[in-house]
């Protein structure tokens, strides 16, 4: 039994438990707790026109999906979605694993150029980003007013983000102090 329970505590599976303890007197409407790995970790209560979610369904990726007002039997199958897709996620992984090691054991020999080889038109800009604020360990090459070189990044919101980065400083040297 330890055995299962063990298995069950690192799984992603949500279930909809009633709560009748907290609704208050004038409630007509049964309220739920969604309960993940033996812990509540949102309510779902009646609100005028339908249930509402608080703070939202909990996703595996650790965000919360977000619904509308509506019925307690499309939450109950927004939670089945849920755990379906977690379910088949997991089996993926445990599935993928061994080919994702194979696939990386053939590329150990193959040579990865720098994006200067990839694309000789790119400009390298990594002195004025720099000049910026930018204390990256990469090169700034730009294309066509990409940052190809950083995910293909808008060249202004890349410097955006660099000029943040020197606001911020300050503020957090001193919140260290």
């Amino acid at each position: 039994m330890s055995h299962s329970k063990h298995k069950e505590e690192g799984r992603f599976v949500l279930t909809l438990k009633e709560a009748p303890h907290k609704r208050s007197i004038c409630e007509t409407k049964m309220r739920y707790d969604i309960v993940l790995r033996g812990e509540v970790v949102a309510e779902v209560f009646y609100n005028m026109t339908g249930y509402v979610v608080v703070p939202g369904l909990p996703l595996p990726g650790g965000r919360y999906l977000s619904l509308p007002e509506c019925g307690i039997t499309r939450i109950k199958s927004e939670i089945r979605k849920i755990n379906s897709e977690a379910k088949q996620a997991q089996n993926n992984m445990v599935r993928v694993r061994p080919r994702l090691r194979e696939r990386l054991a053939h590329y150990r020999g193959v040579q990865f150029y720098p994006a200067r080889h990839l694309f000789p038109q790119s400009v390298d800009v990594t002195d004025y980003a720099k000049a910026c604020g930018y204390r990256g360990g990469r090169r700034v090459r730009v294309l066509d007013g990409k940052v190809i070189s950083h995910l293909e990044v808008d060249w202004f919101a890349f410097l955006d983000k660099v000029r943040e980065g020197i606001a911020r400083r300050p503020l957090m040297q001193e919140a260290q102090q």
